[in-house]
């Protein structure tokens, strides 16, 4: 089935959303933003979408549904707004903090932050910046910690600009200076081409002071001569640090988004590249993806304009999705609370939403009751593959073990196709069994497999933040190390269960892996669990 739904919210009102909402436009998309911003702020919005389709001063307050039907419940100066969007986009601003306290400075003139300097450059002089009466200015960049590559194009732009439309002398002082990045190494001999002074400093760094009256007066030696020299700039610009905003973290967990270990919404995951987050439907772009260049943000609008405009292509609801059977569900919600991908409904009963089930199967190995099923994960099933190679037991002169591997369908089962398309020869006995993801490995697969026959079981999932589900890798590596402990206790060897992680293109170490378990096996003999 497909959804009709192809309506698109629009939630911040960055530059990135105005690309965005644009883009959309422009193939005929239904758009509506949503922005905690007053409805001046928002005049480029209004142009474009038209004032019906702009909500100001508007704040997320929860979201249910799935893709092509979520429902979205918002606050309107006070006013309670419901909509219904095919898809969001998230493309709230980032946060940065001007590095004072990191020098011993205070914001007070002549002493600015970045983003000071660049309004007043961009033409608002608002902010109480101004280069009136300024001849020489320094830039303060990575003394103290790591700045970030945006951050140094932005100064070698602003210093740039300064030198040759203001006719000021800039200077900027740093420490590890990285031009690897992209464009960076030419934005770096064009400001000093039109003047610009850099000042690396390798170990002690300068020695900053600030008077009563503000002004700052800046010690260090000379690296080439050895001299000691002193500045004491007209203004001094401090870099900055850039963070997701309190609003971008508030949303994102309203709306259930994976976070990256610095806090921005998206998770540290390469299935999610570029803008897709864990929820479908649900996309991330430009400064609350990450700390990003214009280029990039403008990529990242164009790429989540692609996205949100396919949203009509929704998976069919078949009977390969989780199906929960409320006849035996307890409402315990173990399913609510593992789902990576917020598909499971609770209202009234408890649901699986087809549309965004991604069959990853965690509901099913962690459900206590057994109340959720995945054709894919049918243990009946799986069993009659088991023991298709028993017959050869018994016309073997020499013991050769029956092993069980559990692959992943996106790398240890890819892995082992790979593996064969190599030519290369994998145990006689080895019985490969695909599953969705390893997250939905339950101990009832494992218990199966023994009874059936094998002599070991091998359990192969995605490498850490390769996993489509996020967890599902980690929750099977769990998994596989309870069963582990368990068999310590009864006196059952340990080396009969393996868990390793792959990625796709690894033939030659999946059969590596595999070698190594059937010889271990070997020696161990024959296992005793038999049905």
């Amino acid at each position: 089935m497909t959804t009709e739904n192809d309506s698109v919210l629009i939630i911040g009102a960055t530059p990135c959303a105005v690309h965005i909402a644009r883009d959309l436009s422009t193939v005929g998309r239904d758009v509506t933003l949503v922005s905690s911003d007053t409805l001046s702020d928002l005049k480029p919005f209004v142009e474009l979408l038209g004032a019906d389709r702009v909500l100001a001063d508007t704040h997320l307050i929860s979201m249910e549904g799935a893709v092509g039907n979520f429902s979205v419940r918002l606050d309107m100066s006070g006013k309670d707004v419901h909509l219904e969007p095919g898809a969001i986009v998230l493309a709230e601003a980032d946060a940065r903090t001007p590095n004072f306290q990191e020098y011993g400075l205070s914001p007070n003139p002549p002493v600015f932050s970045l983003t000071e300097l660049q309004t007043s450059l961009g033409g608002d002089g608002k902010n109480g910046f101004s280069l009136k009466g300024v001849r020489h200015l320094v830039f303060l960049h990575g003394l103290i910690s790591e700045s970030h590559p945006v951050i140094t194009a932005e100064i070698m732009n602003s210093s740039t600009v300064l030198q040759r439309e203001h006719n000021l002398q800039t200077y900027v002082l740093t420490r590890n200076l990285k031009v690897a990045a992209d464009g960076l190494e030419a934005l770096y001999r064009d400001s000093k081409a039109a003047g610009t002074t850099y000042v690396k400093f390798a170990d002690a760094g300068p020695i900053i002071r600030q008077a009563q009256d503000g002004r700052v007066e800046i010690e260090f030696n000379d690296d080439v001569s050895g001299l000691p020299l002193r500045l004491t700039p007209d203004a001094v610009v401090v870099d900055e640090t850039i963070q997701p905003s309190e609003a971008a973290i508030d949303i994102g967990g309203r709306l259930g988004i994976e976070t990256d270990p610095n806090g921005f919404l998206q998770g540290d995951n390469v299935h999610r590249l570029t803008v897709r987050t864990n929820r479908k439907g649900i996309f991330i772009a430009g400064p609350a993806r990450a700390i990003a260049s214009d280029r990039i943000q403008r990529m990242d609008a164009a790429n989540a304009a692609v996205a949100a405009n396919d949203i009509r292509m929704v998976v069919p609801a078949t009977d390969d999705r989780a199906v929960i059977d409320r006849g035996v569900c307890v409402r315990c919600l173990t399913c609510y609370r593992v789902c990576p991908h917020g598909a499971i409904k609770v209202e009234g009963s408890v649901t699986v939403m087809q549309e965004a089930c991604e069959r990853c199967g965690i509901c099913t190995a962690e459900c206590p009751r057994h109340a959720v099923t995945l054709s894919d994960l049918d243990v009946s099933k799986m069993s009659r593959r088991l023991d298709t190679n028993a017959d050869l037991e018994g016309t073997q002169k020499e013991f050769t073990p029956s092993i069980i591997a559990f692959c992943c369908s996106r790398s240890g089962a890819v892995a082992s196709e790979l593996a064969r398309c190599m030519g290369y020869g994998l145990p006689e006995r080895l019985t490969i069994l695909e599953i969705p993801c390893a997250g939905g490995l339950s101990y009832d697969h494992v218990f199966a497999a023994f009874q059936g026959g094998a002599d070991g079981v091998a359990a192969i999932t995605c490498h850490t933040d390769n996993c489509h589900s996020h967890t599902g890798n980690t929750v099977a590596q769990h998994r596989m190390a309870q069963l582990s402990e368990a068999f310590r206790q009864t006196g059952f060897s340990t080396e009969r269960l393996r868990w390793h992680t792959l990625a796709s293109n690894m033939g030659t170490e999946f059969v590596d892996l595999i070698s190594e378990f059937e010889s271990d096996l070997q020696r161990l003999g024959p296992s005793r669990i038999k049905s």
